[in-house]
Parts: structure tokens; C-alpha cells; sequence
């Protein structure tokens, strides 16, 4: 903002310094012509004063390009904020999924075990039923057995 306080003052100034200087009426010391020297030759025209450029020229455009600058970083920051948001989302989502996988699987596990407990029971009961049916034939074998 100051930059641009700057550069119109010292634009005001110089539409001043402009408009004095067709008023202005004095002396002054000035050497019209050297002698020996030709004039100009007639191709040449009388230099003009340019449009202000120079440095601030070179302000207005560093303040274009600091202002662009701002821009892109404003809509990366955005882009940028939308993507984290998205992929926090997406996480969420991802845990959420894991969390219920997790818990089937460990449900499912506890269900094996279980099985996996009566099966092993109903193994033992079986042997002793069989080691007793066993028994039982050898009994029936020492008294058929004569």
C-alpha cells in the first residue's frame, strides 16, 4: 500500500513539474549551438521524454507480481486443504473398514476356538468310549476263549 502512495505522489509530481515547466519564465545559462559542430542531421528527431518507466515501473510491476503470487499461494493453500481433507477422510473411512474387519476376524477366531475345544473334548470322550469298547472285546475274547 505505501508503494502505491509512492508511485502516484510521485506521478502527481511529475504532472506538476510538467505543467510548471510551461509556465516557468527565467534565465538561464545555455549553449544553443557549438561552434565548428553541424546540426543534426534532419533524420534525427528531438528526444522526447518518455512516460515515467524506471524504478517505478519496476515497483507496479513487483507489486503485479507479488499480487499474482498471493494468488497461487491462496488457491494451492486451497487445493492443498481440500486434498488433507479428503485424505482425513479417507482415513477415516480405511479405519472405520479395518476396525469391523478386525472385530469379524476376531469373532471368527473365537468361534474356531471354541470348535476347536468341543472338537477336542468329543476326541477324548471318543477314545475313552473306544478304549472301553476295547476293553469290553477283550473280556468277550478271555471268556469265549477256551
Amino acid at each position: 500500500a505505501s508503494l502505491l502512495q509512492a508511485t502516484s505522489q510521485h506521478q502527481q509530481q511529475d504532472g506538476d513539474e510538467d505543467d510548471a515547466g510551461d509556465n516557468v519564465v527565467g534565465s538561464s545559462f545555455v549553449q544553443l549551438r557549438k561552434p565548428g559542430f553541424p546540426p543534426p542531421p534532419e533524420t534525427m528527431e528531438a528526444y522526447k521524454k518518455k512516460p515515467s518507466g524506471g524504478v517505478l515501473q519496476m515497483i507496479d510491476i513487483l507489486i503485479g507480481d507479488i499480487d499474482r503470487q498471493m494468488k497461487l499461494a491462496q488457491r494451492e493453500e486451497k487445493n492443498s486443504q481440500e486434498e488433507y481433507q479428503e485424505a482425513m477422510r479417507d482415513s477415516a473411512e480405511k479405519r472405520t473398514i479395518d476396525a469391523k474387519t478386525l472385530s469379524d476376524k476376531q469373532g471368527a477366531k473365537a468361534d474356531l476356538e471354541s470348535a476347536l475345544e468341543e472338537k477336542h473334548y468329543e476326541k477324548k470322550s471318543s477314545e475313552k468310549e473306544l478304549q472301553a469298547t476295547a476293553d469290553y472285546i477283550r473280556s468277550l475274547h478271555s471268556e469265549c476263549d477256551w
